[in-house]
């Protein structure tokens, strides 16, 4: 500030020499005229720097935020290197995940996320995936992900740890009654009711719930399994259909006899 306020002196001072010297020009010599002129140039170039240089060790903060605790005091000596004070924008919250390789095809930008705090995991925010990292890593076969989480009530700081969580949609499986299956020598099967006669469906056993099984088996959706009377069917039998019971995912529940 003080260079700047010595350049100001010497430009004014620099001025009022060159108007003298404009008004007596005729009593004086044209290259006294000129001296005048350059030092008035000179002093403007050398006020234009002060300023400059004191524009530089002016702390400006490069975007809105919230600032922490400065760590500097009046009258300290600092640097281009010193850290003065950390500035947040914490609006959004930016936080990194890693996440395993079989995923690497199912995680897209635009896609949602929800995340909880560890110190509270009661507490859900909602967010969305800003990018996704181009490599898998050798070591721990993952890669990373960079989820905007919205932080309108300023609940969220930088540094915290969170849970991200992500839904994917899963694989369609049949769903049969636990009734329907059945066992020999060769696994798990089901008896199919089609136009009237009995099929052997051979299942592959996904999930067991009490009230559904998933199964990985050639049925289609609305093809009718057969749950009671199963003891005394065979391949290709004649069966007559009872009663059909409530639906489980487009599956039919038919209680049957074989025909005598």
């Amino acid at each position: 500030m003080l260079a700047r306020d010595l350049a100001q002196v010497a430009l004014e001072s620099a001025t009022r020499q060159a108007e003298v010297n404009q008004r007596i020009k005729s009593a004086i010599s044209n290259l006294e005229v000129y001296n005048a002129e350059i030092a008035q140039r000179s002093a403007e170039l050398d006020l234009k720097s002060a300023e400059l240089a004191l524009s530089r060790r002016r702390i400006t903060a490069p975007i809105d935020g919230s600032a922490g605790i400065v760590g500097v005091n009046v009258g300290d000596y600092i640097t281009t290197s010193s850290e003065i004070v950390t500035i947040d924008d914490r609006t959004t919250i930016l936080v990194d995940f890693s996440v395993p390789e079989r995923f690497a095809t199912a995680i897209r930008p635009g896609a949602p996320v929800k995340a909880s705090l560890v110190a509270a995991p009661g507490q859900m925010f909602d967010g969305e995936v800003e990018a996704v990292d181009n490599r898998i890593d050798a070591a721990s076969r993952t890669f990373k992900v960079r989820a905007r989480i919205d932080n309108k009530g300023d609940a969220l700081r930088a540094g915290m740890s969170f849970d991200v969580s992500m839904r994917f949609p899963g694989d369609v499986y049949p769903a049969v009654d636990p009734l329907a299956i059945q066992w020999d020598s060769e696994g798990a099967y089901v008896w199919q009711l089609a136009e009237g006669q009995s099929t052997k469906v051979r299942v592959r056993i996904i999930q067991r719930d009490p009230d559904a099984v998933l199964v990985d088996a050639d049925l289609g959706e609305g093809d009718s399994v057969i749950t009671e009377g199963i003891q005394r069917l065979r391949e290709g039998a004649s069966v007559t259909d009872i009663t059909t019971g409530s639906q489980t995912d487009g599956r039919s529940r038919t209680k049957a006899e074989s025909a005598s």
